[in-house]
């Protein structure tokens, strides 16, 4: 970015863009000494085919959010099972807290009860993007 780029600011392609490959570069050369890791991470920026890809991934948007979307749905399915079965683990081990004496229990349920909720607005937002995929193609 250069010195006259706001912060929060929208920034063009040549405008400061930072494209994916750069940001990633620093993982292929962890320290300065590693020079075919910053000569893969250059060739890796300057390939064509590379920002092909990044490009067109912004032709098709709804597929993207999509993808997001499933990938989300998956992992708060996992949060909520587990989260889920450690609560009922709490229950049956009838937890109290130490100084009041009062049961844990349901305060681990909330943990889930919210991360079900998420699994259903990734669903609705799923079902309201495939008419617009099938629109868009």
């Amino acid at each position: 970015l250069t010195n006259d780029t706001k912060v929060g600011s929208t920034l063009a392609p040549g405008q400061g863009f930072i494209a994916l490959p750069q940001l990633l570069a620093p993982l292929a050369a962890p320290n300065a000494t590693d020079f075919p890791g910053l000569m893969a991470a250059y060739s890796a920026l300057e390939d064509s085919d590379i920002q092909d890809i990044f490009a067109s991934a912004q032709d098709i948007p709804e597929l993207g959010e999509f993808v997001t979307s499933l990938v989300s749905l998956g992992l708060f399915c996992l949060i909520t099972w587990r989260s889920t079965l450690l609560a009922l683990q709490y229950v049956q081990e009838r937890r109290v807290f130490p100084t009041l004496g009062f049961p844990s229990a349901p305060f681990h349920f909330f943990v889930p009860i919210g991360a079900f909720f998420l699994c259903l607005e990734f669903i609705i937002q799923m079902i309201y993007l495939i008419p617009e995929m099938r629109k868009g193609s």
